[in-house]
């Protein structure tokens, strides 16, 4: 029951920071904050138990909420939250920083509406500077908003925040790990693409069912429950895996490029938030992997005395993600000119006059790539584009598909353009179909909305992936191997000979 009330407690810290202008609001600022910052006040021992409630929940609300950048005045560079690839959200303030930037604003240039990238390269780090860049400013600039980070629309709900509270309540028990009653077992069994042994390794990680010193300790109090790693402290398994020096090199090295800098990340909310914020197939798959050859590279150390080298590790767990993924995955498309494809979705040509631009999105976090082909009413290539970036989810991956789409059919002068793909929730979106927009891709929505009010001509439209496999073939290209490059002309690169070969002989045109 306490933590029920503290989730209604929570709606209404909620509701306290995101309606400034509610009258019971600046009542309360006026009779407790009398100016000074809601985050860092203390409340009087005279104060209200509403008031102490409200400052009682007032640090779990602050942990899961995100500003999305609209023009950069109301968001402070160093004490709001507002980098969503960083942990909880912030940049380490420096010193010397504090003095140059204080508002987002002072980063953002004003006549192209863009970062700043040479102050933003002299002030940040190399890692919070991709992170930063990451980040896209809309079209249209408008004012900052606050949003729930834990709900997919951005929208704060009170079951999402009790959650929250289940996850922080301290165990009851010493020797095992809390399990959150509502972590997602149905998504987590249906995982494809993992080795039976990692999965079982993931279900006993998850119970804390692995004999690290620390736990062996409990039964052997003479052992040594150093981290055997950096022998620098006990060896728990979320400091094993995820905190020691070690392991943090591991997973900074490897594709995925983590970097888990807030100590209060466990293998439970790492494992959860991969699960339900779409990290990604290969994403999880090549995690899993490297979660099992840390171990097993851990007690080759500890039995063996074999020394741990970073490098094998993370060709050991990317060997394994994929022999055990390429059965499951869905980018395994072998083309063939002619090959009979009746039984799927055909790629069907535009109109005359009209021209057709296909795009798609790829993702293995932190990086994606966007793709967009265009073709005419022959089928015939006029020109296509890739660009790799860094970005925090799939959805935003194909997000930025459709605005390159977008931006690349001002090349082309016609009389109708069609941009087509097979990210069904955008198009819903775009067309205002799909009301409970994800936050991640809230901007980049309202930027292709612009577009097509202002385009009569324009058109987006949701397909198959069996008839996107010309898009879908060039967003892999780019992003196994980095590619941001633009083709104009009838000459494709290589990727793309046979998939449009296939589209253009598999009978998607009429006679």
């Amino acid at each position: 029951m306490e933590l029920v009330n503290g989730a209604l407690l929570g709606k209404l810290v909620w509701k306290f920071i995101s309606e400034p202008d509610s009258i019971w609001v600046q009542l309360l600022k006026a009779r407790y904050l009398k100016g000074a910052d809601f985050w860092l006040h203390k409340p009087p021992p005279t104060a209200s138990c509403i008031w102490k409630g409200l400052i009682g929940m007032r640090d779990h609300v602050k942990q899961n909420i995100i500003w999305l950048i609209g023009n950069g005045c109301s968001v402070n560079v160093w004490t709001d939250p507002w980098v969503p690839s960083l942990p909880n959200f912030r940049l380490v303030p420096t010193v010397e920083a504090h003095s140059r930037v204080v508002w987002v604003k002072d980063l953002i240039l004003v006549d192209s509406n863009s970062w700043n990238v040479q102050l933003i390269s002299e002030i940040f780090s190399e890692f919070e500077v991709r992170a930063i860049l990451s980040i896209r400013l809309p079209v249209v600039p408008g004012a900052d908003r606050l949003v729930w980070s834990k709900s997919n629309n951005g929208q704060f709900s009170v079951k999402s925040f009790y959650k929250q509270l289940i996850i922080q309540a301290p165990s009851n028990s010493s020797s095992s790990s809390t399990i959150d009653p509502d972590f997602p077992w149905g998504k987590f069994w249906k995982l494809q693409g993992i080795s039976p042994r990692v999965h079982m390794f993931l279900w006993r990680l998850l119970h804390n069912g692995i004999a690290s010193r620390s736990n062996s300790s409990k039964f052997i109090s003479e052992i040594n429950a150093d981290c055997p790693f950096c022998l620098c402290a006990i060896e728990t398994r979320d400091h094993l895996l995820l905190h020691c020096s070690f392991s943090q090199a591991v997973w900074f090295a490897s594709p995925l490029g983590l970097h888990f800098e807030d100590s209060s990340i466990t293998i439970d909310t790492m494992l959860r938030n991969w699960i339900e914020s779409e990290f990604g197939t290969e994403g999880i798959q090549l995690g899993a992997s490297l979660l099992w050859c840390l171990w097993k590279a851990r007690n080759r150390l500890v039995f063996d005395k074999i020394q741990p080298d970073i490098l094998k590790i993370i060709d050991a767990a990317c060997t394994l993600a994929k022999d055990y993924s390429a059965p499951f995955s869905e980018d395994v498309v072998d083309f063939v000119p002619g090959q009979n494809l009746t039984s799927h979705v055909r790629w069907i040509p535009p109109a005359p006059n009209s021209i057709k631009i296909n795009v798609d999105g790829a993702f293995v976090f932190p990086r994606y790539s966007a793709a967009a082909v265009a073709r005419n009413s022959e089928g015939a290539l006029l020109g296509c584009i890739t660009s790799v970036s860094e970005c925090s989810s799939p959805i935003e991956a194909e997000a930025f598909a459709f605005l390159l789409g977008a931006s690349f059919a001002s090349r082309f002068h016609t009389e109708r353009v069609i941009i087509e793909g097979d990210a069904k929730l955008v198009v819903q979106a775009i067309s205002g179909t799909q009301e409970d927009i994800p936050w991640r891709i809230q901007s980049h929505i309202s930027d292709l909305r612009h577009v097509l009010h202002r385009d009569d001509n324009l058109e987006f439209v949701f397909i198959k992936r069996d008839a996107n496999c010309v898009a879908h073939s060039l967003a892999k290209f780019a992003l196994d191997f980095t590619v941001s490059d633009v083709w104009l002309g009838p000459y494709p690169p290589s990727c793309l000979v046979a998939p449009i070969a296939t589209d253009r002989e598999s009978g998607c045109f009429d006679s």
